[in-house]
């Protein structure tokens, strides 16, 4: 739902977080043909350059959705990204834009539109909400625990 991309951005999610194969939310939306919450994460800032771990990019998730591939096509063209502060959200050249200290993945136009972020929510978030294989991912460790007692089961 776009009001759910709405709340998580308006209260610091990142945009451009991975899961375990490197997709960002904008991947998986194109991969779900969802257009409406595709174009959101694209006017909140999410970037349509990234690939995931097989080296597909946003627009190769689109699996020739023609509405999805123009505007992920129209992203690209532009060569502009976005503040991730919602309330900015202006577009600015990737060398123009400040990234998050912390976690790298946010940009801002200026450090008052990183300070009002960090204010309504990314502070809670900011490095928290990227996938980690290093064992401090609680799913991870609950899916070795459970691989070590099924495996100590079949003894």
């Amino acid at each position: 739902h776009t009001e759910v991309v709405e709340l998580l951005v308006h209260h610091g999610a990142t945009l451009d977080i991975r899961d375990a194969f490197q997709r960002t939310p904008l991947m998986v939306a194109c991969s779900s043909k969802q257009v409406d919450i595709a174009r959101r994460l694209i006017e909140f800032g999410a970037r349509v350059d990234l690939t995931d771990v097989n080296g597909l990019t946003a627009q190769e998730h689109c699996e020739m959705d023609v509405e999805l591939t123009k505007l992920i096509q129209e992203a690209l063209q532009t060569g502009l990204l976005r503040c991730c502060n919602p309330i900015c959200g202006k577009p600015g050249h990737r060398s123009t834009l400040q990234l998050c200290a912390q976690c790298k993945l946010t940009r801002y136009r200026n450090s008052d539109c990183q300070r009002q972020h960090w204010t309504v929510g990314h502070k809670k978030c900011c490095g928290h909400d990227a996938y980690s294989d290093d064992g401090s991912n609680p799913f991870l460790q609950l899916a070795k625990l459970t691989a070590q007692v099924l495996q100590d089961m079949k003894m």
